[in-house]
């Protein structure tokens, strides 16, 4: 620590409520983090209690003139804090052993966001997908033409019914997070012996292999979370709701935002820019359909009628078979 010019590893926060006063400064700070400490002198205080360097039979000398001579530094981990694009500073301070996992969990719920909401997938085509599940197609030249997701495509619009494999064109920010979700999910899968992409981050005993419903929960502790870290009771970063209330965030309210983008400006520019399923390929080669299948027409066409408050229901329809001009009108 010394040669690094790094101090000696204080807990983020009091995280069993303990704390302790610098001798120098007489603030009050979370205690020191011994588990830390351990861990680079190799020891296993748990399974010899009588070499914690904190008790009197251990270093506790030793320790408060490392205090003295090098300061504290809270967390501790080496590990690079990005710089917040709108302040310029670290946008977190260090992580610590408590604060990583509480991390990843947060890391996965943002990965979900940003598949559910850049993809158009439902939720459980979304956690059908698991690892080695994104390719590219690429140009004779080695350029990225198409990202692709291969999952498990459910039927009618609850996504219930049986489900076939299918593919999925999307962008880079989905095959960012389905990259980052590989990483992630990977040490939590081997010891589950899963190779799903939503893995239960947690190794605890008695705990689910897959996330499945408990992501919801997930999404409104991320929500959570990210008022906590840079909001305020007053202006939270993610907006209250009508009721004053917290928003509740749920699975379907991604893939229904993408829809409201596209279903109030079809193939313009908003939808062109955000994408859904195999949009933005070919100005939405895929999701519009083939030139052939006249579900493009049908789409403008209604549109310029005034009918196109559903976009999702009359996709789902026209792959069932069924045309535009025969389903209800529920708009006006």
């Amino acid at each position: 620590m010394r040669q690094q010019g790094r101090g000696i590893p204080i807990w983020t926060t009091a995280h069993n409520g303990a704390t302790r006063t610098d001798p120098q400064s007489g603030a009050v700070t979370p205690p020191i983090n011994y588990h830390l400490i351990h861990l680079h002198a190799g020891i296993n205080a748990q399974a010899e209690p009588a070499m914690h360097l904190g008790l009197a039979t251990g270093a506790p000398d030793l320790i408060a003139a490392a205090i003295a001579e090098l300061g504290t530094e809270i967390g501790g981990m080496g590990t690079p804090i990005s710089a917040d694009p709108d302040t310029g500073l670290p946008w977190r301070t260090r992580f610590d052993g408590k604060v990583l996992p509480l991390e990843e969990v947060m890391l996965q719920s943002a990965a979900y966001i940003v598949c559910a909401y850049l993809s158009g997938m439902r939720d459980s085509e979304i956690q059908a997908m698991k690892r080695g599940c994104r390719s590219i197609t690429r140009a004779e030249d080695g350029a990225t033409l198409r990202h692709r997701i291969k999952s498990t495509a459910y039927k009618g619009k609850r996504g219930g019914g049986g489900g076939e494999e299918t593919e999925w064109v999307t962008i880079a920010p989905v095959a960012e997070a389905i990259d980052v979700l590989e990483r992630l999910s990977a040490l939590a899968g081997q010891a589950r012996g899963t190779t799903t992409l939503w893995p239960v981050l947690t190794l605890r005993a008695n705990t689910k292999t897959h996330v499945s419903a408990e992501i919801v929960r997930q999404l409104n502790r991320f929500r959570d979370h990210l008022n906590d870290q840079f909001g305020s009771a007053q202006a939270p970063v993610i907006p209250a709701g009508p009721d004053g209330r917290a928003w509740r965030l749920t699975t379907r309210q991604f893939r229904r935002t993408i829809a409201w983008h596209i279903a109030n400006r079809p193939f313009g520019t908003i939808a062109g820019m955000i994408q859904y399923k195999h949009a933005g390929v070919a100005a939405f080669e895929g999701y519009a359909g083939s030139s052939h299948s006249g579900f493009r027409g049908e789409i403008e066409a209604q549109r310029a009628l005034g009918q196109i408050d559903d976009v999702l229901v009359y996709f789902d329809e026209r792959q069932s078979g069924a045309r535009l001009g025969d389903l209800p009108r529920t708009g006006s």
